[in-house]
């Protein structure tokens, strides 16, 4: 009888360090291309979608994960491929910013009161980066490798007129 338990015991503890092992193994793995669309974002997409790459991003153009994502005060995250990360939409409301209404706010609290909508946090984050990176390489924030105006990024929304 003793013997019997014994083996169930080295089974179960085999199975749960098999369990534990496929479950550490499969928290590695993230997507490499995303699509950037984000239903519970915004109502409907004005634009094309947005396909991202993690691969090209971080072996290509050498950026680290805390590059795009952020802590609650705006700094880098230090993150691992398979570390879980937050949505978006945790901390950035739904939709954009009223510009009109803030029209009247100084600068730099006119652009902390966007950052809390996800639209403008968003196009802050990537248009930011690639404008930063357009002038490392080409002087210019719109020409040089990283796309920087809507239509470079977004592709043409199928049946959308020229």
């Amino acid at each position: 009888m003793k013997r019997k338990g014994m083996k169930r015991l080295c089974v179960m503890v085999g199975l749960s360090v098999l369990l534990a092992a496929g479950v550490a193994v499969a928290g590695t793995k993230f997507v490499d291309v995303i699509t950037m669309e984000n239903k519970q974002a915004y109502d409907e997409h004005k634009q094309g979608i947005v396909t991202f790459t993690h691969k090209k991003h971080t072996e290509e153009y050498k950026i680290g994960c805390g590059d795009c994502h952020h802590d609650k005060d705006g700094k880098p995250l230090t993150l691992k491929a398979g570390d879980n990360v937050q949505p978006c939409l945790e901390c950035h409301v739904k939709g954009k910013a009223d510009k009109k209404a803030l029209a009247s706010l100084p600068a730099a609290e006119r652009k902390k009161a966007e950052l809390k909508f996800h639209y403008d946090a968003i196009h802050e984050n990537c248009q930011g980066c690639h404008e930063k990176f357009n002038i490392e390489k080409a002087g210019d924030k719109n020409k040089g490798p990283a796309p920087a105006t809507c239509a470079k990024c977004h592709p043409k929304k199928p049946g959308a007129k020229e």
